[in-house]
């Protein structure tokens, strides 16, 4: 009995080979254009709105197959002769539906693949998102240790740390306006103290707060213009060349002797500012509030004073 049915599976194997080996290079041939019928389609409308339904016709594209197959082996050219009754009839049909199967094949492929890039899409977003906190967390810790850093007792550890803050700014934009508070902050508290004051009361700043103000408005690369608060500072012989101080707050900042040579201090506020005997040439005070400033043998040669507030500022010997 087993072998006469093994005889006649390979029977029917071999009658409907032929057929297979025909049309297999028109399959191959549709599968490519549909292929690329389907990528462009994708690309317009995703396939989850154009197939919602994807599981019923995978089932269905199973079934399918399965009742082509047992047809093709128990004898599929029979019942096409019996239903079309001609030979080009059943040549028609069979290529027909060797077309339909090669489609299906295709579009359940295409489901396949969307599915699978899918998965891969939120795979990659999950990455990136997990990469992402990674990355703010190793900055929030650097903005952590800086700010430790700038409490250390020794002044060349705390320059490092205002670096290490400018270098962090740059790294991340986010952080850019936190950290300028946190450098002037710095300068603000520490030039206030009253020892800081006797020390440097007739000399220029110490190397720590000169390094901070160049980080803050002299860098070839300023980042901080928007933000820069050095209100009351104790300022006096600073060198303050060229810096990048439009709109700073300046109010009642002590900068006698202070080197503004060519500053950008347009719309800079500079109210009971103590600026007597600084050197203020071609520097740039377009808009700027000088309300009650104290500007007694002040260099103003070449000064662009356009619009600029000078209401009961003090001027004698300037």
């Amino acid at each position: 009995m087993k072998k006469k049915i093994k005889d006649f599976l390979q029977g029917r194997y071999k009658k409907v080979q032929p057929f297979f080996e025909k049309i297999g290079p028109k399959l191959l041939q549709l599968s490519e254009n549909l292929s690329h019928k389907i990528i462009l389609y994708r690309k317009l409308i995703p396939c989850r709105k154009l197939i919602p339904y994807r599981k019923l016709v995978g089932y269905g594209f199973l079934i399918l197959i399965t009742v082509l197959a047992v047809l093709a082996m128990f004898g599929l050219d029979s019942y096409i002769g019996w239903l079309f009754g001609t030979e080009e009839s059943k040549k028609e049909t069979l290529t027909f539906i060797g077309l339909i199967i090669g489609g299906l094949i295709i579009l359940q492929r295409a489901l396949s693949a969307e599915k699978h890039a899918e998965a891969m899409t939120k795979a990659a977003e999950e990455q990136a998102k997990a990469n992402k906190q990674v990355e703010v967390g190793h900055l929030q810790e650097r903005l952590k240790t800086a700010i430790e850093h700038l409490g250390n007792g020794k002044e060349s550890v705390r320059i490092g740390a205002a670096y290490e803050l400018y270098h962090l700014a740059k790294d991340q934009n986010d952080f850019e306006e936190t950290i300028c508070k946190i450098l002037c902050g710095h300068v603000r508290q520490k030039t206030q103290e009253k020892k800081y004051k006797q020390r440097y009361s007739n000399k220029k700043p110490s190397e720590e707060i000169q390094t901070f103000i160049d980080i803050l408005c002299r860098n070839k690369e300023p980042l901080f213009t928007k933000h820069i608060d050095l209100s009351s500072s104790f300022l006096r012989g600073a060198n303050l060349a060229g810096a990048q101080l439009q709109r700073a707050d300046l109010k009642e900042a002590q900068l006698q002797r202070a080197s503004l040579l060519e500053a950008q201090l347009q719309g800079t506020g500079l109210w009971e500012a103590q600026l007597q005997g600084a050197d203020l040439w071609r520097a740039q005070l377009q808009g700027a509030i000088l309300w009650e400033a104290q500007l007694q043998g002040a260099d103003l040669k070449e000064a662009q004073l356009q619009g600029a507030d000078l209401k009961e500022a003090q001027l004698q010997g300037a």
